[in-house]
């Protein structure tokens, strides 16, 4: 029932100690496993025709590769035998400067090696195309692949016509151009400054050898041409007359040279963004007494900046690659795979992936370079311990700090912290150790329970004595309200005295 094997014979084995009724096979049997791989290949810059239009690849209209195949690869990769044996040997190259200039380090003049003994060798034409058009006539182009063979406008054959979904092709420039596929390299920054640096050197060196061997002027017949042609250290020049040989005086270039020449490197630098300062081979920073650590490192930051905006130009081309990649595997892997990520084996089954992926592609901004990495990592791995110290406020987990190391050793060149720490997150929980009593733990667990007491007891003495006190309070508040109220009753007897006294003597005088 497997689909991978293969039933190559089976005969029927014959032992002695079975039963009637058992029967036994030997079977001989073929497992071919297939396996596909997501293919990263490096194209050369003149294999790849594109066009004008196109700002990127994204919005391109038509791009193709135009490669060199033998049949026998063509036949591999399933195109038709028939029409691959068909297609007409191919015999051209390609004249482009890059790609000449590549082959002269090794001198083979042409890539091409066309073997008329064996036919499944001939090398034939092939161009891959990527390109938007309307094929079902609905008005709405579609991306399609489109393989043909030979070369000519009259000789293509087509080998393949099929519907894509994207181009499997990602670009990386050095130095973009705006609203330009094509951007610019360090040849294009620098090759007219090299051009002027050669031939600065070159003035300054002929100019060094005429200082040593210049020019003369000869009075004809009367010196010897033979002597003057042949010139060696301490050499006799045979004359009739003593000024028949006269040296042509030729302007001494050498200093001006020499300083044109250090004019022209720090152009090359300004340009560039590499400086001597990043190598260590500028003797003025290095010997300087007054130099300190930090101004190199700042010197060595800025120096720096141009290198590192062409590697976030080249990590955008990157990550195009790999969402290609991506692409690929959804679309083509068809069975379920188990994979180790993490040090776990977990089952990867692209097809569930199409709606159901969370992928974030960052590419490192102003991270700063290793040393700041490491600087950094180490101030929060600080920041973290005194945080556990006390107590961890709820902030900081065994997990955080685990992870702070695993970047801090990453960034220090190690590809994993395990050989170092244990991962929270798969550690087995240990259990609880009973520790023994300490015995000065334990005295000074005695002496805090007496002191509470002492604290205890004179808690109570001074709240009894308090209460005492208060008691106190209330009996002298109440002799004192009884004192008031006596005082109160006799003043009011005295004024009721008062007014009958004056009440029956005004009642005497009316009486009178």
């Amino acid at each position: 029932m497997d689909s991978e094997v293969e039933i190559i014979s089976v005969e029927q084995a014959e032992y002695e100690n079975l039963d009637v009724n058992d029967v036994s096979y030997n079977v001989e049997v073929k497992r071919v496993k297939d396996i596909g791989r997501v293919c990263i290949e490096n194209v050369a810059p003149e294999e790849i025709l594109i066009s004008k239009r196109a700002k990127s690849i994204e919005d391109c209209d038509f791009i193709a590769q135009r490669v060199y195949k033998t049949v026998s690869e063509l036949i591999d990769l399933g195109y038709d035998k028939k029409l691959v044996e068909n297609l007409p040997s191919t015999s051209e190259d390609v004249f482009n400067t890059e790609a000449i200039t590549r082959r002269s380090y090794d001198d083979t003049t042409s890539q091409l090696e066309s073997s008329t003994i064996d036919p499944s060798l001939r090398v034939v034409n092939i161009t891959e195309v990527y390109m938007k058009c309307d094929y079902d006539n609905d008005g709405i182009a579609e991306l399609r692949k489109i393989t043909v063979g030979g070369s000519g406008y009259n000789n293509y054959v087509l080998l393949e016509n099929e519907e894509i979904n994207f181009i499997p092709f990602a670009t990386a420039v050095a130095i973009p151009m705006p609203h330009r596929f094509f951007g610019l390299s360090f040849y294009d920054l620098l090759a007219d400054v090299q051009l002027t640096h050669t031939a600065i050197l070159r003035n300054t060196l002929d100019n060094m050898y005429f200082q040593n061997n210049a020019r003369t002027v000869v009075v004809d017949g009367q010196a010897n041409l033979d002597d003057l042609l042949t010139s060696r250290a301490g050499g006799i020049v045979r004359v009739k007359s003593p000024n028949a040989v006269t040296p042509l005086q030729t302007p001494n270039f050498l200093n001006d040279g020499l300083a044109m020449l250090q004019k022209i490197e720090s152009i090359k630098e300004q340009r560039s963004g590499v400086g001597k300062q990043q190598t260590g081979m500028n003797p003025d920073t290095i010997n300087k007494s007054h130099t300190t650590a930090q101004s190199v490192n700042q010197m060595m930051a800025a120096s720096n900046q141009r290198i590192e905006l062409i590697a976030r130009n080249f990590a955008e081309g990157v990550k195009d690659i790999f969402k290609n990649v991506m692409a690929v595997i959804c679309e083509y892997q068809d069975k379920e795979r188990i994979i180790r990520l993490r040090g776990k084996f977990v089952n990867m089954d692209p097809r569930e992936w199409a709606n159901r992926y969370d992928v974030t592609v960052q590419v490192g901004l102003g991270t700063g370079n290793e040393q700041q990495r490491l600087t950094t990592l180490q101030q929060v791995l600080s920041v973290q311990e005194k945080l556990i110290a006390q107590g961890g406020m709820g902030l900081v987990t065994p997990q955080n700090v685990f992870n702070t190391l695993e970047k801090y050793l990453e960034n220090a060149g190690y590809k994993s912290a395990d050989a170092f720490f244990v991962n929270p997150a798969n550690a087995q929980p240990q259990p609880p150790k009973q520790q023994q009593p300490d015995p000065a733990m334990e005295l000074a667990k005695q002496d805090i329970q007496m002191r509470t007491m002492n604290n205890q007891a004179n808690l109570q003495l001074k709240a009894q004595k308090q209460q005492q006190d208060n008691v106190i309070k209330m009996q002298k508040l109440s002799l004192d309200e009884q004192k008031l109220a006596a005082q109160l009753i006799k003043d009011q007897k005295i004024e009721s005295l008062e007014k009958e006294k004056l009440a029956s003597k005004i009642l005497q005088q009316g009486i009178n």
